[in-house]
């Protein structure tokens, strides 16, 4: 959530922005704008910023060109479309009291000298937006006569609880996920191109997530820009090196990005190797599409170009290959079998791009990357592209040759398989 603050310079009471931006900031990260002035309202909310680790946003007024820096600076920083404005003005200082003004006719959220009730007015309404169910169905029906197939997730992101019967059978052999008849049992499993179970779906999930299975079920893949991790960076260096032609994209609820391509036909890794914060959605995933609405921060899932699905280049394809799996001189890991299912063309490829993460991560944050690959693993099994012994104690072997302690493995798969409705 980005946040601009615009201010008086004679502005002193620091409690009154603390107490807002710390009220924000306990409900999701945030990222504070202002304008850079050495005192007043910035220079507190700069402080604030620094000590509580927030990044900032400066955009310092060019006196040298004249008295009109001050309200060029302000269209600047609305042009941005922060999602709110907090105005803290002192005897109605004019440069303030504008960039209020240019807020509220962006519009843009604006509190003027924001209480703590205020604040909390704000964040509850900001986190009870939800889209119409009749919204959302049209537009499922609507991607499902393009050939995409469409499901529904919980408002966390998460796939709906399954039923009784299909829990039971959750990572045997014997159920076939692709071809039950169950409406949300099985996440991605269950996507559909039928308008009529796509109805049935919407209605059983009138406030869920509206969501595409990707890969060679949907001839799509996703590059999924996430800003928090250095997305944005590793975009722009894909992008000067002429790898990202224009396709079209949606502006996530959290400000990050999702690239649309055609599914080249080759393997690809989880993530892009060597690029920061891009994530690969292609078989075994899926993306939440518009008009979702996220969950953390209220904001809904718009596509910003609703041009053509451009076909993945060559050379990105190529920069996106899976990396061979890693090469450790200490216990092997045991032989796995895998077996092509539920939409995974390749599940070794897969299966060592997974483990190859692991491998790869720096030291800190080596559980949180198993945890991330004990997804994969058991989106796999799910799939019966591997059997679920197998999959642990490939899981178990990578995490010990990364140095982690049997309880931390025991934890990062059990979440992981949890997370995908999965029993370790």
């Amino acid at each position: 959530m980005r946040v601009m603050i615009t201010g008086s310079r004679t502005w002193t009471d620091q409690s009154a922005i603390n107490q807002a931006l710390s009220a924000l900031h306990r409900h999701e990260p945030i990222t504070v704008l202002h304008g850079a002035c050495p005192r007043g309202a910035d220079a507190i909310a700069h402080t604030w910023c620094t000590r509580h680790h927030v990044p900032v946003e400066t955009y310092p007024a060019d006196w040298t060109t004249g008295h009109a820096a001050g309200p060029h600076r302000n269209a600047a920083m609305v042009a941005t479309h922060p999602d709110l404005c907090l105005a803290f003005i002192r005897k109605n200082s004019r440069g303030a009291t504008g960039c209020a003004a240019l807020a509220k006719q962006a519009n843009i959220p604006t509190l003027h000298n924001p209480t703590p009730t205020d604040i909390s007015k704000y964040i509850a309404a900001r986190h009870s937006r939800k889209p119409p169910a009749r919204s959302l169905l049209t537009a499922a029906i609507d991607y499902a006569a393009h050939g995409w197939p469409v499901f529904m997730l919980a408002r966390s992101k998460r796939p709906l609880a399954g039923c009784e019967r299909c829990d039971d059978k959750r990572g045997y052999d014997g159920h076939d996920r692709d071809a039950c008849p169950c409406l949300t049992c099985h996440g991605f499993y269950a996507a559909t191109t039928d308008p009529d179970r796509i109805t049935a779906m919407v209605d059983a999930a009138p406030r869920g997530q509206l969501a595409l299975r990707t890969g060679t079920a949907s001839d799509v893949v996703v590059l999924d820009v996430d800003p928090r991790n250095g997305g944005r960076r590793g975009l722009a260096t894909l992008v000067a090196d002429g790898l990202v032609p224009r396709t079209a994209y949606v502006i996530t609820g959290s400000d990050g990005l999702h690239l649309f391509y055609r599914h080249p036909g080759t393997p690809l890794a989880a993530k892009v190797p060597g690029v920061p914060g891009i994530d690969i959605k292609t078989d075994g995933g899926y993306v939440v599409l518009p008009p979702s609405i996220h969950q953390r921060t209220g904001r809904p899932y718009r596509w910003a170009d609703r041009g053509p699905v451009q076909e993945m280049p060559p050379a990105l394809a190529t920069v996106c290959q899976p990396a061979p799996p890693p090469t450790i001189p200490t216990t092997p890991t045991p032989p796995v079998s895998t077996r092509s299912a539920g939409g995974i063309s390749h599940p070794d490829l897969l299966l060592a791009s997974h483990l190859d993460a692991v491998a790869r991560a720096p030291e800190g944050h080596r559980r949180t990357t198993l945890y991330g690959a004990s997804r994969g693993v058991a989106r796999m099994i799910l799939a019966h592209a591997i059997n679920k012994d197998d999959g642990i104690a490939a899981l178990t072997t990578t995490g010990r040759n990364a140095d982690q302690t049997d309880r931390d493995i025991r934890a990062a798969i059990r979440g992981g398989f949890r997370d995908e409705g999965l029993a370790a």
